[in-house]
């Protein structure tokens, strides 16, 4: 982790990136953006399926979330440019931004639902329409030894 911070900060001291558009300067504001949307905080907030899990906080607790920001910072960095990470800090930064930003998980959550329910169905579609058996879905559910899907089936259904 440490070797990867000094090539990065040698990397950002080259005269290569001592340009308009520089990467110390885009390293910089995505920083600030990464400090707008923690990581840690974002996680905590979400509804991601891992929140279920018993050892949740005691597995978020072993995060080392600085290195996580920093790899963000790094990553997005090279992704935009200084006017595109500009633009992000002035909308998260503005009322509409900060209200947007506030919104947002209720937003995913909710499209996530529909979307889960929508899987569903389709899956259940499929199901009907291939003749799959409830031994077949418990099949897909533990791919381990599995026989061929429908495989318990006596002929095709038509």
């Amino acid at each position: 982790m440490y070797t990867r911070i000094a090539l990065l900060f040698c990397l950002l001291s080259s005269p290569v990136f001592a340009q308009e558009d520089s990467l110390i300067e885009r390293f910089e504001l995505a920083q600030e953006a990464v400090a707008l949307n923690n990581p840690k905080e974002v996680l905590l907030n979400s509804s991601h399926a891992l929140k279920q899990h018993p050892m949740f906080h005691e597995i978020v607790a072993k995060v080392d979330f600085t290195a996580v920001e920093l790899q963000a910072a790094e990553m997005m960095a090279l992704e935009f440019t200084t006017e595109e990470l500009q633009a992000m800090l002035d909308f998260q930064r503005s009322p509409a931004g900060k209200s947007i930003t506030a919104k947002m998980p209720r937003y995913q959550r909710a499209i996530g639902a529909v979307v889960q329910a929508s899987m569903k169905e389709a899956f259940q579609e499929l199901v009907m329409e291939r003749g799959i058996t409830p031994q077949d879905v418990q099949e897909l559910q533990n791919p381990t030894n599995r026989a061929p899907l429908g495989s318990n089936l006596g002929s095709p259904v038509q």
